[in-house]
């Protein structure tokens, strides 16, 4: 800031600012979405199948009082 008042009362121009450097770690939301998209689906699909193959056996009936 500093900077700037004693170039405007100079008479220069603004000195211009760095831009920010862009940070390494960004992530690519689509991609991770897609990823993520395709993981339940291959999730879902083994649930399936795996459900198939179990047989939930009948309960037995309850026996009841008779008064």
């Amino acid at each position: 800031m500093i900077e700037l008042i004693r170039s405007k009362q100079a008479g220069l121009p603004a000195p211009k600012e760095k831009a920010p450097a862009r940070p390494a770690n960004v992530v690519n939301l689509m991609a991770a979405l897609r990823r993520s998209i395709e993981g339940a689906d291959s999730k879902a699909k083994g649930a399936k199948a795996a459900a198939k193959k179990i047989e939930v056996p009948a309960r037995p009936k309850r026996k009841t009082a008779k008064g």
